[in-house]
């Protein structure tokens, strides 16, 4: 979700994975395309905003990856993110995220992420296990799926 420019697709993709790579953005999804033909490997980016991409795609995806894009989104949409996120995944999928936790972002993005309620919010859909490199330590909260 995300994909930019699509530099973290292609890797994927060169390690043998299934990648399709998402953007609502017109000139990231030309680049994109582009760029996976210079790296010949096979993405299928698609220009798409997030929120409606779930309606084909229902329990599609064994992995989502989000690089920075979840600070990208208004605060008031993360939980709807966050729902989003679970209905693209199977049942035994991961969410995949590296976000950076801004603590005094405010206005246009990038927002404020506090951990604390970016955990609150994940929480609603599943369990999740953070690495938190900041700190040198792992924490696990409890809910009904696993990812990380």
């Amino acid at each position: 979700m995300g994909s930019g420019y699509g530099y973290y697709p292609v890797e994927e993709a060169k390690d043998r994975f299934e990648v399709t790579a998402v953007d609502f953005s017109a000139s990231a999804v030309s680049f994109a395309k582009k760029f996976t033909k210079t790296e010949k490997v096979n993405v299928d980016v698609i220009q798409h905003e997030f929120f409606k991409f779930e309606a084909d795609n229902s329990s599609s995806f064994d992995a989502v990856y989000d690089y920075v894009t979840y600070s990208a989104i208004n605060p008031a949409q993360r939980e709807k993110y966050a729902i989003l996120i679970k209905a693209l995944l199977k049942c035994d999928g991961f969410f995949i995220a590296l976000w950076f936790l801004f603590e005094e972002m405010e206005g246009e993005p990038p927002f404020r992420i506090n951990l604390e309620e970016t955990k609150s919010i994940f929480l609603i859909v599943s369990k999740i296990k953070i690495f938190d490199h900041r700190k040198g330590f792992n924490q696990t909260a409890k809910g009904n799926r696993s990812f990380a």
